[in-house]
């Protein structure tokens, strides 16, 4: 029998990968308690950015009527006006 796996290269092995393993559940662990206040963050960033847009170009503020279709028999009218 070929005995080329030594007992001290072996227990090399298993350690090198009981060090990955555990890295590899810190590191899922770590990225599953932080998924709520990076949720909150982004959540928060996008209402900023919302706000702003709304306060800058008055999104949310009707000042004309939007543009609507209006069909006039088989004709279709894009006006500001609602009819």
């Amino acid at each position: 029998m070929m005995n080329w796996c030594s007992t001290k290269w072996m227990a090399t092995t298993l350690g090198c990968f009981a060090g990955g393993t555990a890295l590899f559940v810190a590191g899922a662990y770590f990225s599953y308690v932080n998924i709520e206040p990076q949720r909150a963050r982004i959540l928060a960033r996008d209402q900023l950015l919302k706000d702003y847009l709304r306060k800058r170009y008055g999104y949310g503020i009707t000042r004309s009527p939007p543009l609507q279709a209006n069909t006039l028999g088989c004709i279709t009218v894009l006006c500001k006006c609602a009819l």
